[in-house]
């Protein structure tokens, strides 16, 4: 009987500790958001709530595209390129995810706005960012039989192609954006002048001269229109 006893201590002590562990295993997980939007210099870190509380799995973190951002095991994101990515985290068969978008910080531009003449040119440069080359600048324009651009790096030269309206935008490391609104005027017209030089040596008394001013001496000796 006390073997007996002792047996069915023990089949209850095992059956209490497997319980026990089941409890402390996770039966679901949650972010504290959804979706969150990020840029160049944010410091922005998920939470992962494990159900049970009790439970202490380690939960592993991922990226759908880690070109555009990184997560480490800790939640923290690092913004790598503009664009869109899944983060997911996940522990015990249970995932949740949260949709980051990386959208553009700011860059410092020389002017937020030009106008120009058809045929004319401006210069227009950016602040690069700390931490990154001016080589890593590239400049574009939304419209280039408007607004041409040229040149390489922190400043470049925009062209007034034609006459309307068009946006020019640096990008640097596809993290920062900077942009500029052209404006581009019809070319005024020019209006060609020349010079004559008059003589009279002759008749020039017989000349009618009306309320011009001249005088037959000023014919003789000539003068210029």
């Amino acid at each position: 009987m006390a073997t007996l006893a002792a047996l069915i201590l023990t089949v209850a002590a095992v059956a209490a500790l497997s319980y026990e562990t089941d409890a402390d295993s996770a039966t679901g997980i949650s972010l504290d958001r959804s979706s969150v939007t990020i840029r160049a210099g944010d410091d922005v870190a998920l939470v992962a709530a494990v159900t049970p509380s009790g439970c202490d799995d380690t939960v592993s973190w991922s990226s759908s595209n880690s070109l555009i951002v990184r997560v480490d095991q800790n939640g923290t994101l690092t913004p790598r390129a503009y664009g869109s990515a899944k983060i997911t985290a996940s522990v015990g068969g249970f995932s949740a995810v949260c949709d980051v978008t990386v959208d553009y910080a700011p860059m410092e531009i020389s002017a937020s706005s030009v106008s120009i003449i058809e045929g004319d040119s401006a210069t227009v440069s950016v602040t690069v960012p700390d931490g990154y080359q001016s080589s890593r600048v590239v400049w574009r324009t939304s419209d280039s039989s408007v607004a041409s651009v040229s040149g390489s790096g922190a400043s470049a030269s925009v062209r007034g192609a034609g006459i309307g309206q068009a946006t020019v935008t640096a990008i640097c490391g596809n993290l920062f954006k900077a942009t500029c609104s052209v404006s581009v005027s019809e070319k005024p017209a020019t209006i060609d002048t020349y010079t004559f030089f008059m003589k009279m040596d002759m008749d020039a008394n017989l000349a009618d001269v009306g309320d011009s001013g001249l005088t037959v001496e000023d014919l003789q000796i000539g003068f210029t229109l």
